[in-house]
């Protein structure tokens, strides 16, 4: 028969176990474990500052007692004097401690441990009571004095400071005790060193001795709050609780509703095809309570993939009956007001494992989640983390590495197949988040590297989207493969939907998603605006009155237009056309308050489709615009820079001069400017049918030099007064001359007019009124006046 030498074992201690595995809670979560797969119902620990009138020398000293009501079996005391050897449950499905870990981990507190039960009935060996010493051989401790003899006295003593946990119901029956001395240095082999090797204690760091004082990973903050979030994943454990030194009231306790859990074992599931979903909420009773809500889905997954690993014949026999358990757990409490809200993401097989990342909230949560996602994953050999994990981008590599074999690279496979079935059923859990909430925890988990790094395999079944609605904006599941339409839409001015009433209807056809919201989609499931949605929108009926009221409102519809594309289309480009000349025609001109969002407005359109008027009160401007023009007026003061000269079309300008002429009983001086605007802007080619279609409107601003008053003349007249010879430009000079010609004329009269207007119209230039013009008029032989006014002009043609 093979015996282990102690200080083999001591040296496997130090060098492979407790190097890999933490001191703290994770020893608290091995116990768990412990009491877990024993069905345990009640799990009590505590600090005790040790029997000093016990008989063993380590029990004298303070001690961590931990006692649960599992049943212990004769294979439970077998595997606990075999725990160095390894696990004696590798086969056992329901089971947490089938990666060989269990006690060993306690040994990060104390040199050897004691443990008490009833009596086993049928047992080969019925002793219920013993020490396990990892110093000790088969034939004693030879490393310590008194170590070799754990009394029945002594064992009394221990039930007898027990007994008022004992005396509970909950313990009538079964029962089982774990004494742990902690470490002290009084503790120490008798001996230093033998042959190379330090003795003294199995760990001997200033840290690893604990004196008279209870170590603080017991009872602090952090240690309440992982056994309340351990619990939702347990199947039989319902109470946790705490006690220090006295054992009338304990300092915390830990509660589930015994229905507020997963299927009480794997091996009851079957084939758990439906996904089987459970909430609850977990009581932390201490000075105060704190309530933990968690909400959870389980689901054993049926696909030829896991099948086809399990058939492989080199799959390790001892994994052949795992079954592709996953399941999702979101659980949140409240955060006190001087502490950050987070998010911790976490990784379980069956109880936490590995290291979880904390992601801080923003906005105004008052609560911290905490997401933990368990799979029936394949773990390395110090349970300390899934074979494959890369911590760094949240993801299983199943890809070959330097030191893989054939049996390490199945494992592997089977890890990143079942993780990737995993993270498909996280965002249906997001459903059950409380409403305020939501936002705030999406946006730190689409911030995290586990979704940047599996965004298609979180978005592989489902997506969760913000939709945008006029009655009843929410968060809604939206299936991977639906054909209805993702499509993102800038804040939602309240406005809107009564301004735009066609909105509301396509807000029910697509999801209508925020800009700016958290939303956990697959890139290539959002979909683009398209030229007929948004032609859709500013389609009647439309209360276009209303659109300039709010810049809000003129700035979403703004953004709107820029969804497709940063230019707009030729069909685009007409429909913003047409829908700014309708609010125009509602509106008039704009306040100044809307200034910059009328010239962001205007600035989308191509320079072509808008022209600016100089000078224009809102009366004449609205009547200008409510003319079926093909191109946009704009009040000049909201004009975008211009890198061309502005022009009309020959229609466009048949349709405003009349108005404007009408115009001259208001305002004379704008009305003259604007015709000249208007007729400059259209271009030569467009003249002879614009002429044709106002020949005998009064749209040349001229003078009467036989009058000597200002008149308007139409096209004809000009063009009569210019065969005539009797049509000149107007400007201060030429009124001088042509005064003096006048006069010498008795029944001709000359006519001074704009020069701009004129010119365009006769495309042609109108002379000037000098010397020439006089000789040109002369040489007609028209009849004079009077002998007077004729010297007059002779005088003025030889000065």
């Amino acid at each position: 028969m093979a015996e282990h030498h102690p200080l083999g074992d001591i040296e496997y201690l130090r060098e492979n176990l407790l190097k890999s595995y933490k001191l703290g809670f994770p020893i608290l979560k091995e116990l768990i474990q412990n009491a877990e797969d024993a069905g345990s119902t009640y799990f009590d620990y505590g600090w005790i500052d040790g029997i000093p009138e016990a008989n063993h020398p380590l029990l004298k000293s303070p001690a961590l007692f931990v006692l649960d009501n599992g049943k212990f079996t004769e294979e439970n005391a077998r595997s606990i004097r075999f725990i160095l050897g390894g696990s004696s449950k590798p086969n056992q499905e329901n089971t947490i401690g089938k990666f060989g870990l269990g006690l060993k981990s306690v040994f990060h507190l104390c040199e050897a441990f004691f443990y008490i039960s009833p009596e086993i009935e049928n047992a080969k060996k019925p002793r219920r009571f013993d020490i396990f010493n990892p110093w000790a051989e088969q034939d004693g401790d030879h490393y310590h004095e008194g170590w070799d003899n754990f009394s029945q006295d002594d064992c009394k003593k221990i039930q007898a400071l027990l007994k008022p946990l004992l005396n509970r119901e909950e313990y009538s029956s079964e029962w089982f005790i774990l004494w742990i001395p902690l470490r002290q240095r009084t503790h120490s082999t008798q001996k230093s060193e033998e042959d190379g090797i330090p003795l003294g204690h199995i760990k001997y760091s200033d840290d690893d001795f604990f004196g008279n004082i209870s170590p603080s990973f017991l009872d602090e903050e952090t240690t309440k709050q992982e056994f309340a979030l351990l619990l939702p994943l347990l199947h039989s454990l319902q109470t946790v609780r705490y006690w220090s030194r006295s054992l009338e009231q304990e300092k915390f306790s830990i509660s589930i509703g015994a229905s507020d859990r997963r299927y009480s074992s794997l091996s009851q599931q079957n084939q758990l095809l439906e996904p089987h979903s459970f909430k609850g909420n977990i009581t932390i009773s201490s000075e105060s309570k704190i309530e933990f809500n968690f909400s959870a889905k389980e689901l054993i997954l049926d696909t030829p993939t896991f099948n086809d690993i399990l058939s492989r014949p080199n799959f390790p026999s001892k994994f052949k009956h795992i079954k592709p358990h996953i399941a999702v757990v979101l659980s949140h409490w409240r955060t006190s007001p001087e502490k950050q809200s987070t998010l911790t993401i976490r990784n379980a097989v069956f109880l936490p494992i590995g290291s979880p990342s904390d992601l801080d909230i923003s906005g105004k949560s008052s609560r911290s989640y905490c997401l933990t996602l368990h799979g029936y994953f394949l773990v390395d050999f110090a349970r300390t983390g899934i074979l494959g994990w890369n911590a760094e981008d949240y993801r299983i590599n199943s890809q070959k590495v330097e030191g893989d074999d054939g049996d390490s690279l199945l494992k592997k496979e089977w890890n990143s197949a079942l993780y990737e079935k995993l993270l498909a059923e996280v965002i249906p859990e997001l459903k059950n988040l409380p409403e305020s909430d939501i936002t705030s925890v999406c946006q730190a988990l689409k911030n995290s590297n586990l979704f940047k790094n599996n965004k298609e395999s979180i978005c592989s079944k489902w997506q969760f989207v913000y939709q945008v609605d006029r009655k009843s904006s929410q968060w809604t599941i939206s299936p991977s493969q639906e054909e209805k339409r993702i499509l993102k839409i800038p804040k939602i001015p309240e406005p809107v939907w009564e301004i735009a009433s066609n909105f509301e209807d396509i807000a029910r056809e697509v999801y209508l998603i925020q800009d700016n919201s958290p939303n956990l989609i697959l890139s290539k499931r959002l979909n683009s605006w398209q030229d007929n949605d948004i032609i859709r929108i500013f389609a009647p009926p439309f209360d276009y009155g209303k659109v300039f009221t709010d810049s809000n409102v003129i700035n979403f519809f703004i953004e709107l237009l820029k969804s497709p594309s940063k230019e707009l289309s030729y069909q685009l480009q007409k429909t913003w056309r047409q829908f700014l000349q309708k609010v125009f025609q509602e509106t008039g001109i704009p306040t100044e308050a809307m200034g910059d969002s009328v010239r962001k407005a205007i600035a989308l359109l191509d320079e072509c489709n808008w022209f600016e008027l100089k000078c224009c009160d809102s009366q004449l401007f609205q009547d200008l615009s409510r003319e079926h023009l093909d191109i946009l007026l704009i009040p000049q003061k909201f004009a975008p820079p211009s890198k061309s000269s502005p022009k009309i079309s020959g229609n466009d300008a048949e349709l405003l001069i009349p108005h404007l002429i009408n115009y001259r009983e208001r305002n004379l001086q704008q009305s003259k400017q604007l015709i000249q605007q208007v007729v400059e802007a259209i271009p030569s080619v467009e003249i002879p049918k614009f002429r044709q279609a106002v020949n005998n409107l009064k749209l040349v601003p001229g003078f009467n030099c036989r009058s000597n008053c200002k008149v308007f003349y139409s096209y004809i007249e000009i063009v009569g007064l210019q065969k005539q010879g009797l049509l000149f430009k107007d400007s201060s000079k030429n009124r001088e001359f042509s005064t003096d010609i006048q006069i010498a004329l008795r029944e001709q009269t000359l006519v001074l007019v704009d020069e701009v207007i004129a010119n365009k119209l006769l495309q042609e230039e109108v002379k000037n009124c000098d010397r020439s013009a006089c000789l040109s008029v002369l040489q007609q032989k028209p009849e004079l006046s009077e002998v007077e006014n004729r010297t007059n002009l002779l005088e003025r043609l030889l000065s």
